[in-house]
């Protein structure tokens, strides 16, 4: 990852505390000890990683003392509990992290977030997100011209992930080659999918939900 990455967001003004301190101050203040994979060391706990100030679970419920009391605190209050979110979670910032299905996010990210939570909005029909449902379908496209799939139907949708992805693929294919599947005379008809050798896991939960049987 280019090294650059996480000082393209530090003009986005987010500190945990009063001191200016960010998760991605928190990623370059250890960058001269990264090869190691440590940085600073904690009193008590040993080195904190360039990821993550660790502490076993039950250690880290006395850290948070987190509660929910029956009165608010105010921003006070508010402020305090982000310090300490920010304080303990992974941070995502640093190159060195690289977890299964996400990594590390950019300024743009954030700022994508931001517009999306602002918005509040769902792209399932057009009337409530006409600009996202644009941009949505343009995407789409150009990933899609990418493959070489460039024919007037080109195209897509987002999805929440790979099941989701696979479930929705398997029912425009079952209703495109089947379209009269859902009709009484054909609710006996039996299905089946073939999946790849290696892609056999990831494709049961979509199976059941269109009831296709596998075959290999």
């Amino acid at each position: 990852m280019p090294k650059q990455t996480h000082h393209q967001g530090k003009d986005i003004n987010v500190s945990d505390n009063q001191n200016g301190q960010t998760p991605l101050n928190r990623a370059d203040e250890v960058e001269d000890h990264q090869h190691t994979g440590h940085g600073k060391v904690i009193p008590g706990e040993g080195p904190r990683t360039t990821l993550l100030e660790h502490h076993d679970p039950e250690k880290l419920v006395q850290l948070l003392d987190f509660n929910l009391p029956n009165h608010g605190k105010g921003k006070d209050g508010l402020l305090s509990t982000v310090e300490q979110v920010l304080k303990y979670s992974v941070n995502t910032w640093d190159q060195g992290f690289l977890d299964k299905l996400y990594a590390s996010t950019n300024a743009v990210g954030v700022i994508s977030e931001l517009i999306l939570a602002v918005l509040n909005t769902n792209l399932h029909v057009y009337h409530v997100s006409p600009a996202l449902t644009v941009i949505e379908k343009t995407t789409a496209r150009a990933f899609a011209n990418l493959y070489g799939f460039d024919g007037p139907h080109a195209g897509g949708i987002s999805t929440q992930g790979g099941s989701a992805s696979n479930t929705t693929s398997i029912i425009i294919a079952r209703n495109n080659l089947f379209p009269r599947r859902g009709k009484p005379a054909m609710h006996r008809m039996n299905s089946c999918s073939l999946p790849p050798p290696m892609g056999t896991t990831p494709w049961r939960k979509p199976r059941k939900c269109v009831d296709s049987e596998p075959t290999t």
